[in-house]
């Protein structure tokens, strides 16, 4: 079992973790192995492999305990961040790794009620229900029902090492208590025949609306607290999409942010994964929890998105020259139940408010509107990196506030039918500590046909000059 060293306060967690990867400490207390392809710190107990079975312990990065630490966490994990010390100390990664629950000899971790990881698990695809396998062209499935993109999986559709079931409960919605009911026990993994083996840690993931950028925000997250827990590298980790949606404009995306995809419904036949996590739902992600103070990991996140993408966030603010960016809704097509890609809250006079934007302006600032969700994300973010204010209608295109520079500022417009109750982006940036303002129509004729919303010019122009003095006063 891993020893647990006492140190006076987090700042000293970096030196220990240096001392650590460097193998100044007493090996008695922590392995430490290094993988040159990656050339990443791989963490594992000084037992490596269970006495009952054989798979290397990841749940647990290297734990420092403390009674002075001022996160309150009372168990602090120490992780390497992209070359530097990073500790798990915020929730829900501090309840995760103080109190998991292991069960089936340890083949079943269960985190909070939120997540888990299993350890050799057999993936059944033939188990999966009828219906498509995923990853269709869009027009091969147009009107297809959105029910038949999620599976029915059936009993054996998992298979574990276990003599009997984990008793595990998840929340009281959560997709993850019908993969445990479909969860099947033997005695012996090895005899089960399997097609294919995948190394290392798997994320499960259920996605919902998988080519709405909020949404896909959540599992995008999700899928990076879960890389924190079991403290692995992105080339590491492989995606398995438990679902059947064809084929999506953000499905690109995970492709660069981790090692490789894969979708259940294509798998070649049984397929043995050595460390499977179920993931957190993304309903239940840290980022749909609205009420939240804070979110930890943010800006560690927007590192790691940016830097994923090769795109360069360390824009300083510069108050004689700053740029704004007003972010277009526009009709288009994505996914098969929307074949007119009719959307709605879209602006009926983005001519004139980028005018009002410019008189607000000064000469030497930049004014752009764009319609984002046209572009390569890597081509989306060097822009939103660019971007000092950012403009837009009630959107999912919003969530690009997680990737403004540290002392953006997010203008939000509502039309009448939609509530500024919906908080996602107003609490993204109260999270980062970004200026926040919003608008929400009140007047009837200012909305058009065809779902466009006239914004008064006047109004966009004393929301941007707002936003100036804010970000840049006592500068």
């Amino acid at each position: 079992m891993l020893k647990q060293l006492l140190v006076p306060d987090v700042d000293h967690l970096s030196h220990l973790h240096h001392k650590v990867s460097h193998g100044h400490h007493d090996d008695d207390i922590i392995i430490v192995k290094r993988n040159p392809k990656l050339a990443e710190l791989a963490v594992f107990r000084r037992h490596e492999y269970d006495s009952n079975h054989t798979h290397p312990v990841l749940d647990e990065p290297p734990v420092v305990n403390g009674t002075h630490n001022a996160s309150g966490c009372p168990t602090v994990h120490v992780v390497d961040f992209f070359g530097q010390s990073l500790a798990l100390t915020g929730e829900p990664l501090c309840h995760w790794l103080t109190k998991p629950f292991r069960m089936a000899d340890n083949h079943f971790v269960m985190y909070g009620s939120e997540m888990a990881l299993l350890y050799d698990v057999v993936v059944d695809p033939s188990l999966r229900g009828s219906g498509p396998q995923g990853g269709e062209e869009m027009d091969q499935v147009w009107g297809q029902d959105e029910q038949k993109e999620y599976l029915m999986i059936q009993y054996g559709f998992f298979t574990m090492q276990c003599k009997s079931k984990p008793m595990a409960k998840f929340g009281q919605r959560d997709h993850l208590n019908s993969w445990q009911q479909a969860l099947r026990c033997v005695d012996d993994i090895a005899a089960v025949k399997t097609e294919a083996t995948v190394a290392g840690l798997t994320i499960a993931i259920q996605r919902y609306e998988y080519v709405n950028f909020y949404h896909t925000m959540t599992d995008y997250f999700n899928a990076f607290l879960a890389m924190l827990a079991f403290n692995q590298h992105p080339d590491a980790v492989t995606i398995l999409w438990v679902d059947a949606h064809p084929r999506g404009g953000l499905d690109e995306v995970w492709e660069v942010l981790f090692g490789k995809v894969l979708r259940a419904g294509r798998l070649p036949g049984p397929t043995r994964f050595s460390a499977l996590a179920w993931a957190v739902m993304g309903y239940n992600s840290p980022l749909s929890q609205h009420g939240r103070e804070s979110v930890p990991y943010l800006e560690e996140f927007r590192h790691f998105f940016l830097s994923r993408h090769g795109v360069d966030g360390s824009r300083k603010l510069n108050c004689t020259s700053l740029s704004f960016l007003f972010i277009w809704r526009r009709d288009y097509v994505a996914h098969p139940r929307n074949k007119g890609g009719i959307v709605s809250r879209k602006i009926y006079n983005e001519a004139e408010v980028l005018k009002a934007v410019q008189s607000a302006a000064s000469p030497a600032d930049r004014v752009r509107g764009l319609q984002l969700d046209a572009l390569p994300m890597k081509e989306q973010l060097s822009i939103i990196v660019d971007t000092d204010i950012l403009l837009g209608m009630h959107g999912a295109g919003l969530s690009h506030t997680l990737f403004l520079p540290p002392h953006g500022a997010l203008l939000e417009f509502f039309p009448t039918y939609w509530s500024q109750a919906n908080v996602h982006f107003r609490r993204m940036a109260g999270w980062r500590g970004l200026h926040y303002q919003t608008w929400e129509n009140i007047e009837s004729e200012n909305e058009k046909d065809n779902m466009m919303t006239f914004i008064p010019p006047q109004v966009v122009s004393d929301m941007v000059r707002s936003a100036r003095n804010s970000i840049c006063s006592g500068r």
